[in-house]
């Protein structure tokens, strides 16, 4: 799932070059406007994430257009409370997972956040916790995302707002989670 334009053009030039096997994208549909539309094309290592961002506090990992959301509310937080330093990975793919950074995450946070549009439920933040638990890893991981539920109608903006994982809903863990981590 790329998380912009770039990423998007990258991970279709990567996989036309065949060997793959079956290849699903989910690309983000909305407003996106690529405005360095002829640069290179960069080749995607298969199950690879992207580490945007390192911090020591807690880690956010968002698969897809999330990141965008996630970045955003990671530079508000920081910008308000620089004493919170917080990890920003780029899933990039649900399957498979960047196994080598899961493991490098959960030596270094007890607090995950993964941001996913998709449905929490054996969504990709399941499999993040089902990895921690299978490896030992103490971690606490916090799923936002779709709920396993009917939800409403509305624009693509009031939806992600109304499940909860928009800008703000990431802000607002990032807070939550920060606070429980140092009243422990």
């Amino acid at each position: 799932a790329p998380m912009n334009e770039v990423e998007l053009r990258n991970i279709m030039y990567t996989v036309q070059s065949g060997g793959y096997g079956p290849v699903a994208i989910r690309y983000p549909r909305g407003n996106g406007v690529m405005l360095d539309w002829k640069r290179d094309f960069e080749t995607v290592e298969i199950g690879k994430s992207r580490t945007l961002r390192d911090g020591r506090e807690l880690a956010v990992l968002s698969l897809g257009e999330t990141g965008n959301w996630g970045s955003k509310a990671i530079d508000r937080i920081q910008s308000e409370l620089p004493e919170i330093s917080v990890t920003h990975v780029d899933l990039r793919f649900a399957k498979p997972l960047d196994t080598k950074m899961l493991h490098r995450v959960a030596a270094q946070h007890t607090h995950v956040i993964t941001v996913e549009n998709g449905v929490c439920d054996g969504g990709v933040g399941s499999a993040v916790t089902e990895f921690f638990n299978d490896n030992n890893y103490n971690v606490r991981v916090c799923r936002l995302g779709i709920p396993d539920e009917f939800v409403e109608q509305g624009t693509p903006d009031e939806l992600k707002h109304l499940c909860g994982f928009d800008e703000e809903s990431v802000y607002l863990k990032i807070k939550e989670l920060y606070n429980a981590k140092v009243n422990v």
